[in-house]
């Protein structure tokens, strides 16, 4: 029996700005779970892209 489709699919995950937002793990294969880490941000707000799996999102975090 072979596996559904798309349940052997190699992904990435890289953020535009790692001091920002830090992704783990960085690739995978199949179906998987990624964390976004962001650490506190004692200035102003600031954005970054992130790309999983060939999708792109902006992350916006505020400053204090």
């Amino acid at each position: 029996i072979s596996a559904p489709a798309g349940c052997l699919t190699t992904w990435t995950a890289v953020s535009a700005n790692t001091s920002a937002v830090q992704l783990s793990p960085a690739s995978g294969t199949g179906r998987s779970q990624v964390e976004l880490f962001m650490p506190a941000n004692t200035g102003g707000p600031r954005s970054t892209f992130v790309t999983i799996a060939g999708e792109t999102a902006s992350i916006t975090q505020t400053g204090q």
